[in-house]
């Protein structure tokens, strides 16, 4: 698994991809990071941070940001998992 260590956290492929998946979920949902950010009770430098690969969420947070985004956290999780081949070399 590849990491790579920023100030605040380790990011890794799967990270990355969440971020991902929080923007483009946020934006087709046609919420601003101010709204988004409102809703889950923070600051909309939290959810800049987040998107920027800035700050990791955690479980937690995750499920609150699906939930709020109209998304199975479940759902979510498989198909971020089913795209991180580390995940395929920590059954072996």
């Amino acid at each position: 698994m590849e990491l790579r260590r920023s100030r605040l956290f380790l990011q890794s492929p799967l990270n990355d991809r969440l971020q991902q998946f929080i923007l483009q979920s946020r934006q087709k949902a046609g919420m601003s990071q101010r709204e988004l950010a409102s809703k889950l009770g923070v600051r909309q430098t939290m959810v800049a941070r987040i998107e920027q690969g800035n700050r990791s969420v955690d479980l937690g947070e995750f499920v609150a940001i699906c939930r709020l985004l109209g998304e199975n956290p479940s759902e979510v999780l498989t198909s971020l998992l089913s795209h991180d081949p580390s995940a395929a070399d920590a059954k072996e």
